[in-house]
């Protein structure tokens, strides 16, 4: 027996199976489209609507949006987030909080983590909604076929063989799905479990080296906001760093893909005066950062906590980290390494043994080996901890330069 349906007055729809309506104009009340058999009709109110549209769940949980459920609308206009197909006046699924829609045809096709029976050659990814089907080029020469993953056309080296959803046209090479995993566990978000790899469309942020990107891959939380482009989170191993004047653990990033600016969160830094943020010290840092992955707090690479001394490949003896190095009376400053100007207020290494001095970004390899390694042993400083100790000693011209470059500060 049927279940009973009701139109809008609570009257009973009569159901009718293969019938011709003389009005072509007659549009069903849920998706807005032509009627057609078989449909469900109220004479008394005018009241039509296409069975499968009366017998659509009002809401669904779907694999590829987990973080909330997905509610059966009318959509004027919207982008299906599948198939990437523009549709109008019709039923979606759609998650408004994320501006998330999946068209009713894509929602409802396999969603399940088996293969159904008689699909063995598909499999279930992350990354899209529907089952990949085994797809053999030589077989489907007539599918234009590109790889989401390394948007290569080229058949797979080893054995030419692809999974893909036809009908959005989305395909992976099974080599390229054999090396990215579909869940990885991250140390730089360990609140919910594993990260999960998804395709984004349009651009998305990672939320480590605030890079975007679109038509591409990122592991995201289920959870939450959280989102690593692929190279931040299956690249190196970074570590977590406890800076004290900041509730969260900070994390160094080598390469920020947005400007930093005057973002940087230190305590009674001197990074925001033009007289030092115009240096060739900072436009060569500026896109290196301690940040805060909970929030937006973050530190220029010059103002966060630094190892406190360095072993460099060309130097035999340890450098320190100095806040301030004047180490003559010729107001003319260089860096050892490079050999160009440095600034005697920004932070530098420094071996008093043998006076040799190099820029911090000159030793960044160095600096992120420490940083990158185990810090149980290593003591970092940030900008200010010691400012007016010099760890050298000076005649008395130096210690005249350091009175004046102290009043320059005031």
């Amino acid at each position: 027996m049927e279940n009973q349906h009701f139109c809008r007055q609570r009257h009973i729809l009569l159901l009718i199976r293969d019938s011709k309506i003389s009005n072509d104009h007659l549009l069903c009340e849920i998706c807005n489209s032509l009627v057609a058999a078989p449909y469900y009709v109220c004479d008394s109110c005018k009241y039509y609507a296409h069975k499968s549209c009366t017998e659509l769940p009002r809401q669904i949980n779907h694999s590829i949006h987990p973080r909330h459920p997905l509610t059966l609308l009318t959509q004027k206009v919207f982008f299906c987030d599948s198939c990437k197909q523009n549709f109008k006046n019709t039923l979606c699924f759609s998650c408004i909080q994320c501006n998330f829609d999946l068209d009713v045809e894509c929602a409802q096709m396999s969603n399940s983590i088996t293969c159904p029976e008689g699909q063995e050659h598909s499999i279930r990814h992350s990354s899209h909604p529907h089952l990949l089907r085994h797809i053999e080029r030589k077989i489907n020469k007539d599918i234009k076929i590109e790889c989401f993953a390394c948007k290569s056309k080229a058949l797979d080296s080893s054995s030419g063989v692809y999974y893909g959803c036809i009908r959005c046209n989305y395909f992976l090479h099974k080599t390229c799905i054999d090396e990215l995993p579909q869940e990885i566990l991250n140390t730089l978000h360990p609140h919910h479990g594993p990260l999960t790899l998804y395709a984004r469309l349009f651009k998305c942020t990672c939320r480590l080296c605030d890079k975007k990107e679109n038509h591409t891959f990122s592991y995201e939380c289920p959870q939450c906001d959280f989102r690593l482009c692929v190279q931040c989170c299956l690249g190196e191993v970074r570590r977590t760093i406890r800076y004290e004047d900041h509730e969260h653990l900070l994390c160094f990033v080598e390469k920020i893909y947005t400007k930093l600016g005057d973002r940087c969160n230190a305590y009674n830094t001197n990074c925001n005066l033009p007289i030092i943020s115009n240096c060739t010290e900072f436009d060569a840092t500026i896109s290196s950062a301690f940040r805060c992955l909970d929030c937006d707090f973050v530190l220029h690479l010059l103002c966060g906590p630094l190892p406190s001394t360095i072993k460099h490949e060309f130097h035999t003896d340890p450098l320190v980290l100095v806040e301030l190095l004047i180490d003559d009376d010729s107001g003319e400053f260089y860096c050892d390494v490079c050999e160009t100007e440095r600034n005697p207020r920004i932070r530098a290494y420094y071996c008093h043994k043998c006076k040799y001095i190099v820029h911090v970004h000159c030793v960044i390899s160095e600096i992120k080996n420490v940083l990158s390694g185990d810090l149980i042993d290593v003591k970092l400083k940030t900008v200010g901890e010691d400012i007016w100790t010099l760890p050298i000693e000076i005649d008395n011209a130096g210690v005249e330069a350091l009175i004046e470059l102290g009043r320059s500060f005031l």
